[in-house]
């Protein structure tokens, strides 16, 4: 026996001021075999009466609610057949914790006023109305919204016709194509709209009241990446119309309900004199992840949620594809290398880790791998399928699984299936299945250690970690190496499938993971990587190869593998002048290292080697903008001014407090604004932490009041510290931006030490605030990673694991967290004794 939607007639009447709302739905379903008993998902709702009609007779069936389960089951008592209609009058909340059908509130000319807004990925759809609430039981939605007159409704179609009764107004949208429940949308409110065209798809972005000046770049970008998507998977755009609207209460960065796509503020609007580049470009990123998601995840949606990264590993991997075909000065396709493949390493090469695929049942369950081994790793690994299949070949069959599953529902054999199919037809010798197979069904990835051999050079795989006690692992690598002889470079392509490799070649040194498209890394012996040092500074190899053997050293040195000094050593020798984004990767890495060495007795020698570093770069691009050069010279300098400020560079620190004043007054280049907000906290008093505070309160521009917001983190006064955190949890700050002191807190040497004891006196308030639907919660965790000793390892593991603090939706967070600050205190002991 099996219940199909087929279509949902859904009537909705919200109301924020009582913040419950009335709703009638229809669900015309179809039956395979008989049913007596009707079973459905349903979560703080109110059931007023249930219906269900067949083959002409009526029956009001008995009504069940399981609250654990959030299922509504209907017990007939005569079975059904064919086809079914289920009526249901309920009752439901607009609650305010930034799921289902929710309030959102905002300030316009001091007064407070509230949206209404749906967010229902992944199982928060039976938070809005009674549904099969599963992504592979597709149905069409008739949606109707009885609102007050004067206010805007936006769902995922065009409205069909509006019908004034009174003082309000009924919003009849157009039916959906068949989609999944979770990509349902719902917006009530005072929207403004800026609205263009591509061909006839009409496109607006819509805002609260006075925030439409920063909507006319998003708007540009919303056409470009859609000309591209359409043009790249070779399928039109399949709605009519597409909203992006700007919401100022959301839990996510954005999510991409079909047609009508929702963002934070931040993560969209851009104000064209006073956004930052890095701010702009993240906003570029996040429309193009979502406008990916029309069709992958919209058009062609996973069966079941541990098919998550079909849809989450394309929409990030194809952003950066987009976003550097549109605007390939900003080099998004290297920065890729540093941001998303470099995450995906560093969330992979814990032991708690997960496989790209998962097998999830429970909510909870399900929320937990929304995150960076979903997003970053699939992304990675979807690069090196791509490189090994052939760029055309990977898109071609791209475009036969979203041709042949449109509509429809997918898993992850259909895709690779498909990418197989092209490669047969293309005469190729892959096996694309088999190494697709391996790398998303495999938890961790490998390191390649590279030695010299007889007749040539050998390599053998194991798996990598930080801690180092797993070791056992095999991946079908594909390995591209560059083979260097006498000044002649060859590049030759292998699959690495078994333990150990013999590498048939009379070359002088050999770059392993040429190209940086693989996901692995490498450990070259001394002599070799004293070879490439020297080929990099010459110039024999770029700076993406430098990507590879920096990030790997970096990990290595964390991994205990090789000594501090080996690693600071060929910085200092080879790579005091680099290009973007090793530049960027290097500042990272130095900054990190700088911050966990704090106050101990190697710090010296990692601020040398950082303040040569830094030093050198901002002499090189100086202080201040010039008006021609790129964006990543401009991310790359607010950067370096930070990490210099953090070193108490006397220099920065005077620009900082010379510019302080004129950074809160709009009077710098928005693009070492925040930098200086950075540097005035870290060096500041109290006067600085209320003139910031103050400055927060008032503002409006999105990115200025998030990134007043994080400087209030970076104090060094440990009572201004505990400022901070009570000011967190204030009215002042928004629920969705709780997490932003605590997080840099967490890093802040003077801040640190403060952050467990206050998150154990408000636990159970955060846990009561945060639904597992929002990926809030187990953030908290997260920010206790940077811990260390094994006392706060129990005191963390005892105080999360307990009956009355622990909940399902903190599970893997915990678990990754405690790896972590083990890793932390071998780390530190290592370097106390090794350096």
């Amino acid at each position: 026996m099996e219940v199909l939607p087929q279509k949902y007639e859904l009537k909705i009447y919200p109301d924020a001021k009582s913040k419950k709302f009335r709703g009638n739905v229809s669900i015309y379903t179809k039956i395979i075999g008989s049913a007596n008993k009707i079973v459905l998902n349903a979560k703080e709702l109110e059931i007023k009466s249930a219906e269900v009609i067949s083959n002409g007779s009526s029956q009001i069936p008995k009504v069940k609610l399981d609250k654990e389960k959030q299922e509504l089951i209907l017990e007939l008592d005569k079975p059904v057949k064919k086809n079914a209609v289920i009526k249901i009058e309920y009752v439901g909340i607009h609650n305010e914790e930034l799921y289902g059908f929710y309030l959102s509130k905002y300030k316009m000319n001091g007064k407070e006023e509230t949206l209404l807004t749906t967010q229902f990925e992944s199982s928060d759809a039976r938070a809005a109305f009674p549904c099969f609430d599963n992504p592979s039981m597709k149905a069409v939605f008739e949606l109707t919204l009885v609102i007050d007159k004067e206010l805007e409704a936006i769902s995922n179609m065009p409205v069909k016709s509006v019908k004034v009764i009174g003082d309000k107004k009924e919003v009849l949208f157009y039916p959906t194509p068949k989609m999944s429940t979770y990509l349902l949308y719902m917006g009530v409110g005072k929207f403004e709209y800026l609205q263009s065209s591509l061909g006839k798809l009409k496109i607006r972005v819509a805002t609260t009241p006075g925030k439409l000046k920063y909507a006319k770049i998003p708007l540009l970008y919303a056409k470009q990446f859609v000309s591209f998507y359409e043009k790249y998977f070779g399928i039109k755009y399949p709605l009519p119309k597409l909203d992006l609207i700007a919401i100022p209460d959301f839990s996510a960065g954005a999510m991409e309900n079909w047609g009508a796509i929702t963002f934070r503020e931040i993560d969209l609007l851009i104000d064209p004199d006073n956004t930052s580049a890095s701010s702009r470009i993240n906003a570029a990123t996040t429309i193009a992840h979502e406008l990916a998601h029309q069709w992958f995840g919209d058009l062609v949606t996973m069966k079941w949620w541990d098919d998550l990264w079909l849809n989450e590993s394309f929409a990030t991997y194809m952003s950066s594809k987009c976003v550097n075909a549109v605007y390939p000065e900003w080099k998004l396709n290297l920065n890729f290398l540093i941001d998303e493949v470099s995450t995906g390493m560093s969330a992979d090469q814990l032991e708690s880790t997960h496989p790209i695929n998962v097998r999830v049942k429970s909510p909870e369950e399900i929320e937990s791998i929304f995150d960076r081994i979903s997003y970053e790793k699939g992304g990675s690994i979807l690069m090196m399928l791509e490189d090994y299949a052939g760029p055309e070949t990977f898109r071609k069959g791209l475009h036969r699984y979203l041709k042949e599953h449109a509509y429809g529902n997918a898993t992850k054999f259909d895709l690779w299936n498909a990418i197989q199919k092209e490669a047969n037809i293309e005469g190729k010798r892959l096996k694309v299945g088999e190494v697709a197979k391996a790398w998303i069904e495999k938890a961790g990835y490998p390191i390649v250690k590279l030695s010299r051999a007889e007749k040539g050079y050998s390599i053998a795989q194991e798996r990598f970690t930080l801690l180092g006690k797993t070791k056992k692992g095999l991946w079908p690598i594909p390995i591209t190496y560059l083979a260097y002889t006498k000044g002649k470079k060859d590049v030759a392509k292998i699959l690495f499938e078994t333990k150990n490799k013999l590498i048939n070649t009379k070359a002088e040194w050999l770059k392993l993971n040429f190209g940086q498209k693989g996901f692995y890394r490498v450990k070259y012996y001394d002599e070799m990587l004293t070879l490439l040092g020297e080929a990099y500074k010459s110039k024999i190899i770029d700076d993406v190869e430098g990507i590879g053997i920096e990030s790997d050293l970096y990990n290595l040195l964390i991994a205990r593998y090789i000594k501090l000094d080996i690693y600071l050593g060929f910085i200092r020798n080879y790579m005091l002048d680099t290009e973007y984004p090793l530049n960027m990767q290097i500042a990272n890495h130095l900054t990190a290292l700088n911050t966990f060495t704090y106050g101990m007795g190697v710090n010296q020698k990692v601020r040398d080697v950082a303040l040569a570093y830094f030093r050198n770069a901002i002499k090189k691009i100086g202080i201040n903008p010039n008006e021609n050069e790129d964006e990543p010279t401009k991310i790359f300098r607010a950067k370096v001014i930070t990490s210099l400020g953090f070193l108490e560079d006397d220099e920065i620190k005077d620009f900082a407090k010379r510019n302080f004043e004129n950074a809160l007054n709009d009077k710098v280049d928005p693009n070492i604004r925040n930098p200086i907000f950075f540097v005035s906290a870290w060096n500041g008093d109290n006067e600085v932490f209320e003139k910031i505070k103050e400055a927060y309160l008032k503002e409006t521009l999105p990115e200025k009041k998030i990134y007043l917001l994080v400087s209030l983190g970076l104090f060094r006064d440990k009572q201004i510290c505990q400022n901070a955190l009570a000011f967190t949890l204030s009215k002042d700050v928004k629920l969705q931006d709780s997490f932003y002191i605590p997080n840099e807190l967490s890093s802040n040497p003077s801040g640190k030490d403060l952050l467990l004891p206050w998150l154990k006196e408000n636990w159970l308030l955060l846990k009561e605030k945060f639904s597992a639907g929002t990926h809030m919660l187990p953030r908290y965790v997260d920010a206790l990673s940077t811990q260390r000793g094994y006392d706060k390892l129990k005191e963390i593991k005892e105080f999360f694991t307990s009956k009355k603090n622990y909940t399902p939706a903190i599970k893997k967070e915990l678990r990754e967290t405690l790896e972590r600050i083990e890793i932390n205190t071998l780390f530190a002991e290592w370097l106390g004794n090794n350096s």
